[in-house]
């Protein structure tokens, strides 16, 4: 919405250290997370975030994660399987302009 921004983002923003960026970030996110929920990572990187997510979801639950670049996707897919979480996992080398054709109407909770 434009004109306004959640309180926790702004928070976030002025954190001074990317990890606590990040921390904050998985705090704001994790109570819409639980056993069988659905997540969607839209830039997988290294797979932090996706490995957060999916350890959220778990069990029961599925992770979509998409990236432009293939690397970082082999790098995300490493990170998760290698910690052994028990959920779905679905990767997309795809940007964010095709979100909606890959994952459809069907809805997401984090």
């Amino acid at each position: 919405m434009l004109g306004f921004v959640h309180a926790g983002v702004v928070d976030a923003l002025s954190a001074p250290h990317p990890r606590a960026l990040t921390q904050r970030a998985h705090e704001w996110i994790d109570p819409a997370l639980g056993p069988g929920a659905r997540a969607l990572d839209a830039t997988a990187g290294n797979g932090r975030d996706t490995l957060f997510l999916a350890r959220g979801v778990a069990p029961g639950g599925r992770v979509d994660a998409f990236d432009v670049q293939a690397r970082a996707l082999q790098r995300a897919r490493r990170r998760v399987v290698g910690a052994g979480e028990r959920v779905r996992l679905r990767w997309y080398r795809s940007d964010h302009a095709r979100l909606a054709r890959h994952l459809g109407d069907t809805a997401i909770d984090a």
